[in-house]
């Protein structure tokens, strides 16, 4: 071969090897580029998948099974609160032999009383009011009982020694008075609320009785009887005058079982001799 075919070829060569290199890079650069593009496209899909089921997604709690074991835990369930029991009375009122009485039928609701399930009362004023009126009852304390019946053949007495009764005249009605009481028997601590006929002698109230949970009672009765009013003079001398009182008395009851102890020695070691 003559030196220009050689040249020519070596150039033709050169040049070919150039193209395959260039092919080569640019489908290097294409695959890079795709597959970085690709990889966008996939981390962007991605991101939207995640956005679209957040999107898409019921956000209300739906999780009760996991909040109750969290309450369970945290917060000790309430106990329901006990319904308001609310009997009813009706009765009349009478002066009879110098007492004035209010007796009548009771039941346990309204319901009850229709269907004359109904069980006897009777309450007798022991107030200080001496010119006792039927058509004007004096408001203040009653006693008395209501039947309880436990089958149907037998039936308790449940007594109620400190009913307070409260008549208020309604004004513009003086055919009715309103009637508002209070009391507390073995069942519990009630209120009164209800209507009187003076006219018809005729006394009708509803008994509610406070829930044995209700949060708002004050159980410590015992305490609050025997407490002293700190701001009333009289009252404090009262209660320091009755601890001087009973110390003195301890400090007497101490000396006496020293006396006889003392005597029963002296018993003793004269038997002995």
């Amino acid at each position: 071969m003559s030196e220009e075919v050689v040249g020519a070829a070596a150039a033709a060569a050169a040049g070919a090897a150039a193209a395959t290199t260039a092919a080569v890079m640019s489908t290097s650069s294409s695959t890079s580029t795709e597959t970085s593009t690709t990889g966008a496209d996939k981390a962007g899909k991605g991101k939207t998948d995640t956005l679209a089921s957040l999107v898409g997604q019921d956000l209300d709690d739906d999780d009760d099974e996991d909040d109750e074991d969290v309450e369970d835990e945290e917060v000790a369930p309430k106990k329901p609160k006990a319904a308001a029991v609310a009997p009813v009375l009706r009765g009349v009122v009478k002066v009879k032999d110098g007492k004035l009485t209010w007796a009548g039928k009771w039941a346990m609701s309204k319901e009850l009383f229709a269907a004359k399930e109904t069980s006897k009362f009777k309450y007798t004023y022991v107030g200080d009011e001496k010119r006792l009126n039927a058509k004007k009852p004096p408001s203040g304390r009653y006693s008395g009982h209501f039947m309880l019946k436990e089958s149907e053949d037998d039936s308790r007495k449940i007594v109620e020694k400190k009913l307070k009764l409260k008549f208020t005249p309604r004004e513009g009605a003086d055919e009715l008075m309103d009637v508002s009481g209070a009391g507390k028997n073995p069942f519990g601590e009630f209120s009164l609320e209800g209507q009187y006929w003076p006219e018809h002698g005729k006394l009708s109230v509803n008994k509610m009785y406070k829930p044995a949970d209700d949060d708002y009672a004050d159980e410590d009765d015992e305490d609050d009887e025997g407490a002293i009013d700190e701001e009333d003079p009289a009252d404090v001398a009262k209660e320091l005058a009755d601890l001087q009182a009973d110390a003195d008395e301890d400090i007497e009851l101490i000396r006496k079982r020293l006396r006889e102890q003392e005597a029963k020695d002296a018993s003793r070691k004269k038997s002995k001799h």
